[in-house]
């Protein structure tokens, strides 16, 4: 788990990283971003948990993201519409986005 306070950010270190990914197996990324709870070192709450499922979702060499992210990212980023899927855990639909840089890897 990568924690930031900065979601745009996170969004560009993460399509970087894949891009530059060329070991196997490739890793899965997924990033949302809310309000979460930091106790004894570790970070808590249903952030985190929706967190871990979009990662989850993700395949090798993949950025999946929630619509929250996507409202935060940069002009640099193009994200694709994966559709509304239930998540394990949630009561409601999760919109997901993949992420890439513009113009593809």
């Amino acid at each position: 788990m990568i924690v930031s306070s900065d979601a745009a950010s996170l969004i560009d270190w993460a399509v970087g990283f894949q891009i530059l990914s060329n070991e196997r197996p490739l890793p899965r990324i997924g990033i949302h971003c809310g309000n979460v709870v930091f106790r004894d070192g570790d970070y808590f709450g249903r952030e985190v948990n929706l967190a871990a499922r979009v990662a989850a979702r993700a395949a090798a060499g993949e950025v999946l993201v929630t619509w929250p992210v996507v409202e935060m990212a940069g002009k640099h980023l193009e994200f694709e519409r994966i559709g509304e899927v239930q998540l394990k855990g949630f009561n409601h639909a999760t919109e997901l986005f993949l992420a890439d840089s513009v113009g593809g890897k």
